[in-house]
């Protein structure tokens, strides 16, 4: 078999993909629920509706798995007992602690909710900041993916 250099396309059709940073890095986790198995990729450029992948290694992959495996899909519960899914969009650092910025998986326009992540891998858990911490943990988020939000205003204008 010919070894395949420079973009070639591919097709997952088994397999959920979904992009997120961690720690800045973007990134692209495909897992196929019927092995329960995930591969890790970096997401090196975007040109149009196509992602230029690279490996980022085993380590890497494997931190990375090893910190967001157990919190990368959540589930939450309404007041009115109504649950809604929520995905990992951001793993990132805010004044030495570690958060997770979550979207919901059915929203078309999602807003973000932020999570404190406490304990060490794999024992990793989500806690709800107080009002004051939440507002620390914002800030950091908005000027951390700043130039990420500033592309989505872009390509939403135009």
């Amino acid at each position: 078999m010919a070894e395949t250099r420079g973009i070639a396309r591919f097709s997952f059709p088994k397999a959920s993909a979904r992009a997120f940073l961690f720690e800045n890095a973007p990134l692209l986790l495909l897992r196929w629920a019927r092995d329960d198995v995930k591969m890790l990729f970096l997401i090196r450029d975007q040109r149009g509706d196509e992602l230029v992948l690279d490996h980022p290694g085993e380590m890497f992959t494997d931190r990375v798995l090893s910190i967001v495996d157990g919190i990368f899909h959540i589930r939450l519960s309404d007041d009115d007992g109504s649950a809604r899914d929520y995905t990992l969009g951001s793993y990132f650092e805010a004044g030495k602690r570690f958060y997770g910025a979550y979207y919901a998986e059915d929203a078309e326009q999602p807003d973000v909710v932020l999570f404190r992540i406490d304990g060490e891998p794999p024992e990793c858990t989500l806690a709800v900041p107080d009002e004051e911490e939440y507002q620390r943990a914002a800030a950091a988020f908005v000027e951390q993916h700043r130039d990420w939000m500033d592309i989505q205003r872009v390509n939403e204008e135009g």
